[in-house]
């Protein structure tokens, strides 16, 4: 409706209805269609707002009955409800009208009494009424998405956060029923720690930092109780003028999934902790054996050697020649025995690990790899020596041990660099050669085996190892554990 007529038309018209101008006036300019009406309830003329809702020339209209624009089955209503104008004031009617060119439309009729007989008012709803369709089979959807969803869905007031709607999904979860949630702060089904981040998601939602929604896994505590974990799923619903007014929760149950990594987190502890003890015992295991090899072996070799020398040193004429030969062979078999178990015992468990020390063993290892694999190794120790507990110095050897095994089984390389360092409370080893490199992801079996031992025995440690490789550019090894570690195998005991 225009300037000239508000919903208090009658009171602009009324007063100055004998002014037949600017009742002329009001009647023409009128954005409504307009009948205006005799005693009888003929037409006496119609506005230009009537031609363009009847959708042609209208100069057939004075004379007839207003009641006959409207089809057949709607005319006695429109009868009773005009005879009802005048005793209980009932001022609108929602009827049908058929246009000029035969389509229906609807329309509200409202009564406004203009002397003589009154002006018929013909409002268009069926731009309306086709959008309270829309809206009515919006709300519907809306409905059936919400109850028969197969999460949990909440509707909270902002900013109060009065819970206002929830479903059945949410309500058997938590084991309340639709009228004991019904009213309650939803911040209060949220356990006290996951209250304050849920608020401050709620927050930047609110301020428009979030564009897309947030997603949180939050615990909430069900009617007996028992913590239920949830992923909650946030939106916020703004109004005409960009006001957030209610957020949308959507909340998927996830305490069977936490069960289970709760479970499996569990197993791969007590794995951790068994394979810490297996270590543990096999390294106890072959130190032991390397002393035997190294003390009752190598000693009674040692005796047999002086044996077959003071043989040799007697020079009986009575010895023949080929006897004396034998005697030779045998001195260089006990030579050749004598250095197979000292590598054994080496390769086993290093002497110089629990004599000297990390730093030692370090050297040694490397020599025997230069030795073995005929690659210059470029060493270099941040000290002489590490104040290492047996773990971190075990593990740390070992893990050193298998670089340069898996470097000369399959890197091809001409120089390899160690590099062992304390940097503040963490050891470093770095690893690099210049051999063909290898993709992790896409490593063989028996290298896939060696990086595995490897990242076993870091993580025991509570350190950090990253591996870079790319085929034709080398590998690097960097592992960083803390210097002092307990032992896991002692604390698991």
């Amino acid at each position: 409706m225009n300037a000239f007529v508000s919903t208090s038309l009658n009171d602009v018209v009324g007063p100055v209805s004998h002014d037949v101008d600017l009742a002329d006036l009001v009647f023409a300019f009128q954005s409504e269609a307009l009948l205006a009406l005799d005693t009888d309830g003929r037409i006496v003329r119609t506005n230009r707002a009537f031609d363009r809702l009847w959708g042609g020339k209208s100069e057939s209209m004075p004379g007839r009955s207003a009641v006959e624009l409207f089809p057949a089955h709607d005319q006695d209503r429109v009868r009773r409800w005009m005879k009802r104008l005048h005793d209980d004031g009932a001022l609108t009617c929602p009827v049908a009208i058929t246009r000029a060119g035969g389509r229906a439309i609807q329309v509200q009729l409202e009564w406004l009494p203009v002397p003589p007989g009154g002006w018929l008012m013909l409002r268009d709803h069926t731009l309306l009424g086709a959008l309270e369709q829309q809206l009515s089979e919006s709300e519907l959807r809306f409905r059936s998405t919400f109850d028969y969803a197969a999460v949990g869905m909440a509707i909270v007031a902002l900013p109060d956060g009065e819970l206002l709607r929830c479903n059945d999904v949410l309500c058997n979860l938590l084991g309340h029923s639709q009228a004991g949630m019904r009213g309650r702060r939803y911040v209060d089904l949220l356990f006290a720690d996951d209250r304050g981040p849920f608020l401050n998601a709620v927050a930047r939602l609110a301020r428009g930092s979030e564009r897309q929604g947030l997603t949180l896994e939050q615990r909430c505590i069900a009617r007996e109780g028992d913590i239920r974990w949830v992923l909650s799923s946030l939106a916020v619903l703004r109004s005409a003028f960009g006001q957030a007014q209610y957020l949308v929760v959507q909340l998927q149950d996830l305490t069977g999934r936490k069960d289970v990594e709760r479970k499996l987190e569990e197993s791969r502890q007590e794995l951790q902790r068994l394979y810490a003890a297996m270590e543990s015992v096999r390294e106890n295991e072959q130190k032991r054996i390397s002393r035997e090899l190294h003390d009752e072996l190598g000693q009674a070799l040692t005796a047999l050697k002086m044996d077959i020398a003071w043989l040799q040193a007697r020079r009986d004429p009575g010895l023949a020649e080929d006897a004396r030969e034998k005697l030779t062979r045998m001195l260089g078999l006990v030579d050749r025995t004598a250095e197979g178990i000292r590598r054994l015992a080496g390769a086993l468990r290093p002497g110089v690990l629990d004599d000297f020390g990390l730093a030692a063993a370090a050297e040694w290892l490397v020599k025997e790899y230069e030795e073995s694999a005929g690659v210059q190794v470029d060493l270099h120790l941040g000290q002489e020596e590490f104040a290492l507990g047996d773990v971190v110095a075990t593990a740390v050897f070992r893990i050193l041990q298998e670089a340069l095994t898996n470097i000369a089984r399959h890197a091809q390389a001409d120089r390899v660099a160690v590099r062992l360092v304390l940097e503040g409370e963490m050891l470093c080893l770095e690893v690099r050669d210049d051999g063909r490199g290898f993709d992790p992801e896409q490593a063989g079996l028996l290298e896939s085996y060696g990086l595995l031992g490897m990242r076993e025995r870091v993580k025991l440690l509570d350190g950090v190892i990253e591996i870079n490789s790319e085929p034709g550019l080398g590998t690097r090894i960097t592992v960083r554990v803390p210097a002092t570690t307990v032992d896991p195998s002692e604390e698991s005991s």
